[in-house]
């Protein structure tokens, strides 16, 4: 016969495995940014901690017609900075997206804008961003 003593016994063990396993300091963390369009192509750059540019160019998004994508996956930055332009003025709208282990930690959505004779101006976004910083 199982006593109550080894029932709570069992479920407090399974609970401190729970919690001291979603805090594993081993599991090391994720950083990656990502970059939309609508309706256009886009290029851009991105800078990590104040290094050297990065250029990238915004390809179709598989299954679609309509949406273009960037993802890019980073290596323990402390900072970014990212620039996204379209390619010409058929993108109608460009959305950068930061996340920092799974979690949103900041984005920037910009619409077309036309100038004072009502053309189209090609959509401009950038966007800087401080990671969290470790407890190590």
């Amino acid at each position: 016969m199982i006593n109550r003593f080894q029932i709570l016994s069992c479920c407090i063990a399974a609970v401190f495995i729970f919690f001291t396993a979603c805090d594993d300091p081993s599991v090391p963390s994720t950083y990656n940014f990502k970059v939309m369009s609508s309706d256009g192509p886009f290029t851009g750059y991105y800078s990590v901690d104040g290094g050297s540019f990065q250029y990238f160019d915004g390809s179709l998004a598989s299954g679609s017609s309509y949406f273009y994508s960037y993802e890019k996956n980073l290596s323990s930055p402390d900072s970014i900075m990212v620039y996204a332009i379209g390619t010409d003025t058929s993108a109608t709208s460009i959305s950068i997206f930061i996340y920092e282990d799974g979690a949103l930690g900041d984005s920037i959505t910009v619409s077309q804008s036309t100038d004072s004779y009502g053309n189209d101006l090609k959509v401009v976004a950038t966007i800087s961003y401080t990671f969290n910083e470790s407890d190590d």
